[in-house]
């Protein structure tokens, strides 16, 4: 058994993946939207190959924070979880 929402949507297409506020998406919507933002992730250069560095998310209540985290999760990215209420500073200094 894993984790993968790829593996969910094709188990469990149109079974309800989440609801955020006035979105219902199935794992398959889930699953495209998480592809499409792994798209985007590999674009913009924030992924390695190896894996090994880790990507900053600020843990917003967002359904995009979801798809990012599922996102990373998919391509064996650890993520690195900074809180909504720390200030930019602080913020740095977990990165470093």
């Amino acid at each position: 058994m894993t984790l993968s929402i790829f593996d969910a949507a094709s188990e469990e297409p149109h079974r309800t993946a989440i609801v955020a506020d006035d979105t219902v998406l199935t794992y398959r919507e889930l699953a495209e939207r998480v592809e499409r933002r792994l798209g985007e992730l590999l674009v913009a250069g924030v992924l390695d190959n190896a894996g090994e560095r880790p990507v900053a998310v600020v843990m917003t209540p967002t359904l995009e924070t979801v798809e990012t985290l599922l996102a990373l999760f998919a391509a064996g990215t650890p993520a690195l979880l900074l809180h909504t209420r720390g200030t930019q500073n602080e913020r740095a200094l977990v990165v470093e």
